[in-house]
């Protein structure tokens, strides 16, 4: 039996009821024009079935039917990254800063493993990060484990040099609408807006067409929540739209770099060093946050 889950592109996206491990039944309509699903999601699935590392998840079969064309991938019990980011922010709670630097580094090891292969990922996002666990939106709960992180949604996977156009606007980078073959800067640009959304709690801007993206962001939110020195320093290399593509960090130089260093504590010293008592619910959360 099939339950419909909550899909923010054009394919529909359904759990398996009653599959143990669960599973994720993903169908891409062949009435929305879109005649290379069949090529993309094989290709993807030929690709996946070998890359074996626990931040990515698996892909275990593609298959095509009379109005459809589909893949099957494990599923976390948890959440997407999305979904947690918004339900602290209906909270108004901002992510603690143990979960942005797991979260940050698990996906880097991930990307890491993947570009290793000559491989780009073409649509790094916050939907397409999973976790095996919810996040808990509530101060007062003891810290929980640090969940299972997998990048996930393989469709546009392919090979370095692949003509780009395809990466989510809010998170695609200037070249992913220029015509031009995409490389691993391109999904070290998305990879960006992931870490700034799991710093501030927001977007670091407001959905653009590609070509209209700019390096600019906002390091400190008018309640105080502020951006570490070296995560600025580490977006301003990643977003520099005036350097070539080849100078851009790689997931590995990411991972020994300064900011992955970066303790728990530290990170709250500085993301939090502006924020009055009154505004500081713990150590890892801050209230009345916003734009």
């Amino acid at each position: 039996m099939l339950d419909e889950m909550e899909s923010r592109d054009a394919s529909d996206v359904f759990t398996l009821d009653g599959s143990s491990p669960p599973l994720i039944y993903k169908c891409v309509y062949k009435h929305f024009g879109d005649y290379e699903g069949n090529h993309a999601i094989r290709r993807a699935y030929k690709i996946c079935k070998h890359l074996g590392h626990p931040n990515l998840s698996c892909i275990l079969d593609t298959g095509e039917c009379p109005d459809h064309f589909y893949l099957l991938e494990w599923k976390e019990a948890g959440t997407d990254l999305f979904a947690a980011v918004d339900a602290l922010q209906d909270k108004k709670l901002v992510l603690p800063s143990d979960q942005v630097l797991h979260i940050t580094k698990s996906l880097l090891r991930g990307m890491k493993h993947l570009h290793a292969q000559g491989l780009v990922h073409r649509d790094i996002k916050c939907e397409n990060i999973l976790l095996s666990q919810r996040l808990p939106i509530t101060p007062t709960r003891p810290p929980q484990k640090l969940p299972n992180v997998m990048l996930t949604d393989w469709e546009y996977l392919a090979p370095f040099g692949e003509i780009a156009g395809i990466a989510t606007p809010l998170y695609g980078s200037p070249t992913a609408g220029n015509n031009q073959p995409y490389t691993y800067a391109d999904d070290m640009w998305s990879f960006g807006v992931v870490l700034y959304v799991l710093l501030m709690g927001c977007a670091p801007w407001k959905r653009p067409r590609p070509h209209d993206i700019r390096s600019n962001f906002r390091t400190e939110l008018k309640c105080g929540l502020k951006m570490p020195d070296a995560a600025i320093t580490l977006l301003t290399q990643i977003w520099a739209t005036s350097t070539t593509r080849e100078t851009v960090p790689k997931a590995s130089d990411v991972l020994v770099g300064e900011f992955c260093n970066m303790t728990p504590q530290q990170l709250d010293e500085m993301r939090f060093e502006s924020l009055s008592k009154e505004q500081q619910v713990t150590p890892y959360y801050s209230r009345n946050f916003g734009k």
